[in-house]
């Protein structure tokens, strides 16, 4: 991708985040408890930046079942199947206002994540239809049930409800999440007041996600707040952002988070008294994280 597109897809990724709810502004976070240092800095980058991306990308699977939904089996991209229930309160034959689906997993594979458990989606609100290429917005509640998401000899078990936004046009597909209540992946727990989007510019071929939250873990001893300052962007067919900056805030330190390149290689320079001054910058890759 050359530079001058890169400059408009930043334009872009920074619009969309900005009418989609994410950084900046909002109610102001819980005070973080977790001390960041150079020990645990890259730790706090995987427990922050990449959990909230990754239930994003959770989500958006969730969201790829509803256009064009039958009632039925049907096999995930790369093998095992999902369950699909669909309660068509309208007999419109397609997901619609008021309906309800539940998604049960069995060895579903999808972008090299396996699936197993169940995902509930109710309270749904539609406006137009759910496909291509007509303008559409969804809101719905979201439960994870018993989700279970393996990658290699990872395992990550993922429980808690949430409230999703699709917003699809023609030149961008818009993905919030919203965490109301408590959400817990793996040993990790997403606070309240966390949002996460996933936008997707197919036009470019390209991907952004922003954060902004709070998440408590025992691998940093406490809670951490963090906040895209600018959109990680990357491409659609690439699993990691080659640009984006993040601000992750312990007690009384932070780190700033830095995607660098299109190799997957991150950035991170830790200020652990939080006085301006960056006393140490380590690299590091998502693939590491």
């Amino acid at each position: 991708m050359g530079h001058d597109l890169r400059i408009v897809l930043l334009a872009l990724v920074t619009t969309a985040a900005c009418s989609n709810g994410s950084g900046g502004g909002g109610e102001d976070l819980s005070l973080p408890t977790a001390q960041i240092s150079a020990a645990n800095a890259v730790t706090a980058t995987q427990v922050t930046m990449k959990t909230a991306f990754g239930l994003a990308d959770a989500v958006a699977v969730v969201v790829e079942q509803l256009p064009g939904l039958t009632a039925g089996s049907a096999p995930g991209p790369q093998g095992g199947q999902v369950l699909r229930t669909f309660v068509d309160r309208d007999g419109d034959g397609a997901v619609s206002t008021g309906d309800e689906c539940t998604f049960a997993f069995a060895g579903y594979v999808d972008q090299g994540v396996t699936w197993n458990g169940a995902v509930r989606v109710d309270r749904i609100e539609v406006q137009g239809p759910l496909i291509d290429p007509y303008t559409s917005e969804l809101d719905a509640h979201v439960e994870f049930i018993g989700i279970a998401l393996s990658r290699g000899a990872t395992v990550d078990l993922l429980g808690g409800e949430l409230r999703i936004r699709r917003e699809n046009r023609l030149t961008v597909r818009l993905l919030g999440v919203d965490v109301d209540r408590p959400f817990s992946i793996g040993v990790k727990t997403l606070r309240p007041g966390t949002h996460v989007d996933r936008n997707d510019f197919p036009l470019v071929y390209a991907r952004a996600w922003s954060a902004k939250g709070t998440v408590e873990s025992a691998g940093v001893a406490g809670s951490l707040a963090f906040d895209t300052e600018v959109p990680f962007a990357g491409s659609l067919f690439s699993q990691y952002p080659w640009s984006g900056m993040a601000e992750v805030l312990g007690r009384g330190s932070r780190i700033t988070v830095k995607a660098i390149d299109y190799t997957s290689n991150l950035m991170v320079e830790v200020d652990a008294d939080d006085d301006g001054e960056v006393e140490e910058t380590i690299d590091t890759t998502w693939a590491d994280l």
